[in-house]
Protein backbone atom coordinates (compact mmCIF):
# COMPACT_ATOMS: atom_id res chain seq x y z
CA UNK A 1 0.00 0.00 0.00
CA UNK A 2 1.36 3.41 -1.11
CA UNK A 3 0.78 6.27 1.05
CA UNK A 4 1.48 9.86 1.22
CA UNK A 5 1.81 13.02 3.27
CA UNK A 6 -1.94 14.09 2.92
CA UNK A 7 -2.45 13.43 -0.12
CA UNK A 8 -1.91 11.84 -3.78
CA UNK A 9 0.08 14.15 -6.05
CA UNK A 10 -2.72 13.70 -8.44
CA UNK A 11 -4.68 15.24 -5.72
CA UNK A 12 -3.27 18.63 -5.80
CA UNK A 13 -4.62 21.91 -7.17
CA UNK A 14 -2.59 24.62 -7.78
CA UNK A 15 -3.47 27.94 -9.26
CA UNK A 16 -0.88 30.12 -11.61
CA UNK A 17 -1.06 33.75 -12.24
CA UNK A 18 1.23 35.79 -13.79
CA UNK A 19 3.43 36.57 -16.61
CA UNK A 20 2.82 34.59 -19.79
CA UNK A 21 5.47 34.18 -22.52
CA UNK A 22 6.37 32.09 -25.49
CA UNK A 23 9.62 30.80 -25.82
CA UNK A 24 11.81 30.50 -29.25
CA UNK A 25 14.80 28.85 -29.46
CA UNK A 26 16.38 28.93 -32.75
CA UNK A 27 18.83 26.04 -33.36
CA UNK A 28 21.89 25.49 -35.56
CA UNK A 29 25.54 25.47 -36.32
CA UNK A 30 28.24 28.20 -36.23
CA UNK A 31 31.22 27.52 -38.18
CA UNK A 32 32.22 31.12 -39.20
CA UNK A 33 32.32 34.94 -38.63
CA UNK A 34 30.65 37.16 -40.13
CA UNK A 35 32.76 39.23 -42.46
CA UNK A 36 30.36 42.82 -42.05
CA UNK A 37 31.07 42.38 -37.86
CA UNK A 38 32.88 40.29 -35.44
CA UNK A 39 29.70 38.64 -35.01
CA UNK A 40 28.99 34.58 -35.60
CA UNK A 41 26.57 33.50 -38.26
CA UNK A 42 24.19 30.96 -36.86
CA UNK A 43 23.50 28.88 -39.55
CA UNK A 44 19.72 28.25 -38.95
CA UNK A 45 18.55 24.44 -38.97
CA UNK A 46 15.29 23.87 -36.42
CA UNK A 47 13.32 26.40 -34.36
CA UNK A 48 11.15 25.23 -31.48
CA UNK A 49 8.57 27.29 -29.71
CA UNK A 50 7.61 26.06 -26.04
CA UNK A 51 5.74 27.95 -23.23
CA UNK A 52 7.69 30.44 -21.50
CA UNK A 53 6.94 32.30 -17.97
CA UNK A 54 4.02 31.87 -16.08
CA UNK A 55 2.50 29.19 -18.79
CA UNK A 56 5.92 26.98 -18.19
CA UNK A 57 5.18 27.16 -14.33
CA UNK A 58 1.33 25.81 -15.02
CA UNK A 59 3.21 22.90 -17.33
CA UNK A 60 5.33 21.58 -14.64
CA UNK A 61 3.06 21.67 -12.29
CA UNK A 62 0.86 19.25 -14.73
CA UNK A 63 3.62 17.26 -15.44
CA UNK A 64 4.68 16.26 -11.92
CA UNK A 65 0.89 14.87 -12.02
CA UNK A 66 -1.26 17.75 -10.38
CA UNK A 67 -4.05 19.89 -11.33
CA UNK A 68 -3.11 23.03 -12.37
CA UNK A 69 -5.24 26.13 -13.38
CA UNK A 70 -3.53 29.17 -15.57
CA UNK A 71 -4.21 32.84 -15.35
CA UNK A 72 -2.44 34.81 -17.66
CA UNK A 73 -2.80 37.56 -20.77
CA UNK A 74 -1.52 37.50 -24.12
CA UNK A 75 -2.55 39.32 -27.27
CA UNK A 76 -4.12 37.18 -30.28
CA UNK A 77 -1.75 38.04 -32.49
CA UNK A 78 0.17 35.00 -34.13
CA UNK A 79 2.64 34.74 -31.32
CA UNK A 80 -0.58 34.93 -29.02
CA UNK A 81 -2.26 32.41 -31.30
CA UNK A 82 0.88 30.07 -31.25
CA UNK A 83 1.03 30.36 -27.23
CA UNK A 84 -2.53 29.12 -27.17
CA UNK A 85 -2.54 26.19 -29.51
CA UNK A 86 0.35 25.10 -26.89
CA UNK A 87 -1.36 25.11 -24.18
CA UNK A 88 -4.91 23.99 -25.60
CA UNK A 89 -2.35 20.82 -26.89
CA UNK A 90 0.21 20.32 -23.39
CA UNK A 91 0.15 16.83 -22.16
CA UNK A 92 -0.90 16.39 -19.34
CA UNK A 93 -3.55 18.89 -20.32
CA UNK A 94 -3.81 22.19 -18.66
CA UNK A 95 -6.82 24.40 -17.64
CA UNK A 96 -6.56 27.71 -18.51
CA UNK A 97 -7.91 31.51 -19.02
CA UNK A 98 -5.93 34.13 -21.06
CA UNK A 99 -7.24 37.34 -21.28
CA UNK A 100 -6.52 39.81 -24.10
CA UNK A 101 -5.90 43.76 -24.21
CA UNK A 102 -6.15 45.44 -27.02
CA UNK A 103 -2.49 47.14 -28.42
CA UNK A 104 -0.91 44.76 -25.89
CA UNK A 105 1.61 42.21 -27.81
CA UNK A 106 2.24 38.53 -26.81
CA UNK A 107 5.91 38.44 -24.64
CA UNK A 108 8.05 36.49 -27.20
CA UNK A 109 11.82 35.56 -25.86
CA UNK A 110 13.65 34.35 -28.83
CA UNK A 111 17.13 32.36 -27.92
CA UNK A 112 19.72 31.78 -30.92
CA UNK A 113 21.68 28.44 -30.14
CA UNK A 114 24.70 27.07 -31.93
CA UNK A 115 24.73 23.74 -30.36
CA UNK A 116 24.43 23.74 -26.30
CA UNK A 117 25.47 27.90 -26.28
CA UNK A 118 23.13 30.00 -26.59
CA UNK A 119 24.79 33.29 -28.13
CA UNK A 120 21.72 35.68 -28.45
CA UNK A 121 18.50 36.57 -26.85
CA UNK A 122 15.73 38.65 -28.56
CA UNK A 123 12.85 39.97 -26.33
CA UNK A 124 9.72 41.48 -27.62
CA UNK A 125 7.56 42.65 -24.66
CA UNK A 126 5.71 45.37 -23.75
CA UNK A 127 6.09 46.21 -19.34
CA UNK A 128 3.71 49.03 -19.03
CA UNK A 129 1.20 48.32 -16.29
CA UNK A 130 -2.32 46.69 -17.88
CA UNK A 131 -5.02 48.93 -17.45
CA UNK A 132 -7.48 49.19 -14.60
CA UNK A 133 -10.21 47.53 -16.58
CA UNK A 134 -7.80 45.05 -17.30
CA UNK A 135 -6.66 44.53 -13.64
CA UNK A 136 -10.76 44.22 -12.70
CA UNK A 137 -11.10 41.40 -15.21
CA UNK A 138 -7.89 39.03 -14.09
CA UNK A 139 -9.08 39.66 -10.60
CA UNK A 140 -12.56 38.35 -11.23
CA UNK A 141 -11.09 35.43 -13.01
CA UNK A 142 -8.85 34.47 -9.91
CA UNK A 143 -12.02 34.90 -7.83
CA UNK A 144 -13.57 32.33 -9.67
CA UNK A 145 -10.89 29.74 -9.63
CA UNK A 146 -9.71 30.57 -6.33
CA UNK A 147 -11.81 28.12 -4.22
CA UNK A 148 -11.15 25.08 -6.45
CA UNK A 149 -7.07 25.27 -5.32
CA UNK A 150 -4.99 24.76 -2.30
CA UNK A 151 -1.92 26.73 -3.15
CA UNK A 152 -1.60 29.77 -5.49
CA UNK A 153 1.65 30.66 -7.67
CA UNK A 154 1.81 33.98 -8.29
CA UNK A 155 4.69 34.35 -11.56
CA UNK A 156 5.61 38.06 -11.55
CA UNK A 157 8.04 38.41 -14.56
CA UNK A 158 7.75 42.10 -14.46
CA UNK A 159 6.38 42.57 -17.54
CA UNK A 160 3.44 44.48 -16.18
CA UNK A 161 0.63 42.41 -15.56
CA UNK A 162 0.87 41.72 -11.64
CA UNK A 163 0.25 45.51 -10.83
CA UNK A 164 0.11 46.40 -7.02
CA UNK A 165 -3.76 46.13 -7.27
CA UNK A 166 -3.62 42.81 -8.50
CA UNK A 167 -0.56 41.40 -6.18
CA UNK A 168 -2.39 42.76 -3.17
CA UNK A 169 -5.91 41.49 -4.32
CA UNK A 170 -4.36 37.92 -5.20
CA UNK A 171 -2.71 37.96 -1.37
CA UNK A 172 -5.63 39.43 0.41
CA UNK A 173 -8.04 37.42 -1.26
CA UNK A 174 -6.02 33.70 -1.25
CA UNK A 175 -5.10 34.08 2.34
CA UNK A 176 -8.97 35.25 3.36
CA UNK A 177 -9.67 31.68 1.72
CA UNK A 178 -6.86 29.77 3.75
CA UNK A 179 -4.81 29.31 0.29
CA UNK A 180 -0.71 29.39 0.63
CA UNK A 181 0.88 31.78 -2.04
CA UNK A 182 3.73 31.00 -3.19
CA UNK A 183 5.82 34.12 -5.23
CA UNK A 184 8.20 33.90 -7.54
CA UNK A 185 9.19 37.44 -8.03
CA UNK A 186 11.20 40.33 -10.28
CA UNK A 187 10.65 43.36 -8.82
CA UNK A 188 13.02 45.45 -6.81
CA UNK A 189 10.79 46.62 -4.16
CA UNK A 190 9.19 43.08 -2.20
CA UNK A 191 7.48 45.28 0.14
CA UNK A 192 4.34 44.37 -2.92
CA UNK A 193 4.28 40.90 -1.60
CA UNK A 194 3.45 41.37 1.94
CA UNK A 195 1.60 39.02 3.62
CA UNK A 196 2.64 36.02 0.80
CA UNK A 197 2.85 33.05 2.59
CA UNK A 198 6.75 32.01 0.54
CA UNK A 199 9.04 34.25 -1.89
CA UNK A 200 11.48 32.41 -3.91
CA UNK A 201 14.22 34.96 -5.03
CA UNK A 202 17.38 33.79 -6.48
CA UNK A 203 20.50 35.50 -5.06
CA UNK A 204 20.58 38.23 -7.57
CA UNK A 205 16.81 38.94 -6.91
CA UNK A 206 17.88 38.71 -3.31
CA UNK A 207 20.48 41.00 -3.58
CA UNK A 208 18.66 43.62 -5.43
CA UNK A 209 15.99 43.63 -3.17
CA UNK A 210 17.79 44.53 0.01
CA UNK A 211 21.28 46.17 -0.96
CA UNK A 212 23.19 43.05 0.36
CA UNK A 213 25.62 41.58 -1.39
CA UNK A 214 25.17 37.90 -1.10
CA UNK A 215 28.22 36.21 -1.49
CA UNK A 216 28.54 34.00 1.78
CA UNK A 217 26.02 32.33 3.89
CA UNK A 218 25.76 34.57 6.52
CA UNK A 219 25.02 37.72 4.36
CA UNK A 220 22.45 35.29 2.50
CA UNK A 221 20.63 35.06 6.13
CA UNK A 222 20.78 38.77 6.50
CA UNK A 223 19.23 39.18 3.87
CA UNK A 224 16.67 36.26 3.96
CA UNK A 225 15.65 38.16 7.43
CA UNK A 226 15.33 41.70 6.35
CA UNK A 227 12.65 40.56 3.41
CA UNK A 228 11.14 38.29 6.47
CA UNK A 229 10.83 41.67 8.52
CA UNK A 230 9.41 43.46 5.53
CA UNK A 231 6.78 40.97 4.50
CA UNK A 232 6.18 38.51 6.98
CA UNK A 233 6.88 35.35 4.07
CA UNK A 234 8.93 32.82 4.76
CA UNK A 235 12.06 32.68 1.97
CA UNK A 236 13.08 30.09 -0.23
CA UNK A 237 16.37 31.51 -1.85
CA UNK A 238 17.76 29.57 -4.76
CA UNK A 239 21.33 29.81 -3.99
CA UNK A 240 22.81 28.76 -7.09
CA UNK A 241 25.22 26.13 -7.74
CA UNK A 242 24.61 25.67 -3.80
CA UNK A 243 21.45 24.89 -3.74
CA UNK A 244 18.23 26.17 -1.88
CA UNK A 245 17.73 27.66 1.42
CA UNK A 246 14.55 27.57 3.85
CA UNK A 247 14.31 30.78 5.96
CA UNK A 248 11.30 30.79 8.07
CA UNK A 249 10.39 33.44 11.11
CA UNK A 250 11.08 31.50 14.05
CA UNK A 251 13.18 28.57 13.62
CA UNK A 252 16.30 28.41 11.68
CA UNK A 253 17.42 27.82 8.64
CA UNK A 254 17.86 25.00 6.35
CA UNK A 255 19.70 23.93 3.49
CA UNK A 256 19.75 21.45 0.78
CA UNK A 257 23.20 20.85 -1.53
CA UNK A 258 22.51 21.01 -4.90
CA UNK A 259 22.81 17.52 -6.96
CA UNK A 260 26.21 17.52 -8.62
CA UNK A 261 24.89 17.90 -12.86
CA UNK A 262 26.12 18.48 -16.33
CA UNK A 263 24.34 21.46 -16.63
CA UNK A 264 23.03 22.42 -20.51
CA UNK A 265 20.58 24.99 -19.89
CA UNK A 266 19.42 26.73 -16.83
CA UNK A 267 16.32 28.26 -19.07
CA UNK A 268 12.84 27.64 -16.68
CA UNK A 269 14.59 25.82 -14.04
CA UNK A 270 13.55 28.78 -11.79
CA UNK A 271 10.05 28.03 -12.91
CA UNK A 272 10.28 24.26 -12.41
CA UNK A 273 11.63 25.22 -9.00
CA UNK A 274 8.53 26.90 -8.28
CA UNK A 275 6.18 24.19 -9.40
CA UNK A 276 7.99 21.36 -7.86
CA UNK A 277 7.31 23.34 -4.73
CA UNK A 278 3.81 24.42 -4.96
CA UNK A 279 2.75 20.31 -5.77
CA UNK A 280 4.98 19.54 -2.54
CA UNK A 281 2.69 21.74 -0.56
CA UNK A 282 -0.55 21.08 -1.94
CA UNK A 283 0.19 17.37 -1.41
CA UNK A 284 0.35 17.93 2.33
CA UNK A 285 4.33 18.08 2.92
CA UNK A 286 5.94 20.26 4.87
CA UNK A 287 8.24 23.48 3.84
CA UNK A 288 11.61 21.23 4.14
CA UNK A 289 10.35 18.67 2.41
CA UNK A 290 8.91 20.54 -0.56
CA UNK A 291 11.96 22.35 -1.30
CA UNK A 292 13.86 19.19 -1.49
CA UNK A 293 11.31 18.07 -4.38
CA UNK A 294 11.80 21.83 -5.60
CA UNK A 295 15.94 21.18 -5.53
CA UNK A 296 15.79 17.69 -7.23
CA UNK A 297 13.37 18.82 -9.64
CA UNK A 298 15.74 22.40 -10.67
CA UNK A 299 18.12 19.45 -10.87
CA UNK A 300 16.87 17.52 -13.67
CA UNK A 301 15.97 20.78 -15.64
CA UNK A 302 19.27 22.40 -16.36
CA UNK A 303 19.66 19.01 -18.08
CA UNK A 304 17.23 19.58 -20.66
CA UNK A 305 18.12 21.96 -23.17
CA UNK A 306 15.35 24.87 -23.28
CA UNK A 307 12.40 25.64 -20.86
CA UNK A 308 11.63 22.17 -20.64
CA UNK A 309 9.31 20.42 -18.21
CA UNK A 310 10.19 17.71 -15.42
CA UNK A 311 7.51 14.44 -14.81
CA UNK A 312 6.24 13.13 -11.92
CA UNK A 313 8.46 10.00 -13.30
CA UNK A 314 11.98 12.13 -13.73
CA UNK A 315 11.49 13.15 -10.28
CA UNK A 316 10.88 9.93 -8.63
CA UNK A 317 14.16 8.87 -10.71
CA UNK A 318 15.88 11.95 -9.04
CA UNK A 319 15.08 10.79 -5.66
CA UNK A 320 16.33 6.95 -5.84
CA UNK A 321 19.41 8.00 -7.43
CA UNK A 322 20.33 10.78 -4.93
CA UNK A 323 21.60 8.85 -1.55
CA UNK A 324 21.43 12.93 0.62
CA UNK A 325 17.19 12.57 0.46
CA UNK A 326 17.87 10.91 4.16
CA UNK A 327 17.75 12.39 7.46
CA UNK A 328 21.13 14.60 8.36
CA UNK A 329 20.64 13.22 12.19
CA UNK A 330 21.47 9.81 13.45
CA UNK A 331 18.57 9.81 16.10
CA UNK A 332 14.78 11.27 14.54
CA UNK A 333 11.52 11.18 16.50
CA UNK A 334 8.69 8.94 15.84
CA UNK A 335 6.88 11.39 13.78
CA UNK A 336 9.72 12.35 11.38
CA UNK A 337 10.17 8.37 10.43
CA UNK A 338 6.49 8.61 9.33
CA UNK A 339 7.21 11.61 7.31
CA UNK A 340 10.21 10.23 5.78
CA UNK A 341 8.47 7.01 5.10
CA UNK A 342 5.69 8.55 3.76
CA UNK A 343 7.78 10.45 1.20
CA UNK A 344 9.73 8.10 0.21
CA UNK A 345 6.65 5.40 -0.47
CA UNK A 346 5.53 8.69 -2.78
CA UNK A 347 8.38 8.44 -4.58
CA UNK A 348 7.97 4.73 -5.42
CA UNK A 349 10.52 3.20 -3.24
CA UNK A 350 10.14 0.61 -1.11
CA UNK A 351 11.02 1.12 3.05
CA UNK A 352 12.04 -1.40 5.07
CA UNK A 353 12.80 -1.91 9.01
CA UNK A 354 15.18 -3.95 11.17
CA UNK A 355 15.58 -3.55 15.09
CA UNK A 356 18.82 -4.86 15.43
CA UNK A 357 19.52 -7.49 13.41
CA UNK A 358 21.14 -5.71 10.69
CA UNK A 359 23.62 -8.58 9.94
CA UNK A 360 21.15 -11.30 9.24
CA UNK A 361 19.75 -9.58 6.41
CA UNK A 362 23.03 -9.54 4.79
Amino acid sequence: MNYSPGKHLRDARVLVIGDLMLDKFVCGTVERISPEAPIPILRSQSTKCMLGGAANVAANIAALGARVHLIGIAAEDAEGLHLRECLASATPPIEYRILAEAARPTTVKIRFLAGAQQILRVDAEETAPITTETESAILDEFSRCLSDNDVVVVSDYAKGVLTDRVITNIISLSRGEGKSVLVDPKRRDFSAYRGATMIKPNLSELQQATGIVCDSEERVAKAARIVIEMTAAEMLVVTSARGMSLYCKDTEARHVRATAREVFDVSGAGDTAIAAFAVGLSAGYDPFDAMRRANAAAGVAVMKLGTAVVTADELTSSFKNDVRHTPHDRIVTQDAVRALSAGWRSHGLTVGFTNGCFDILH
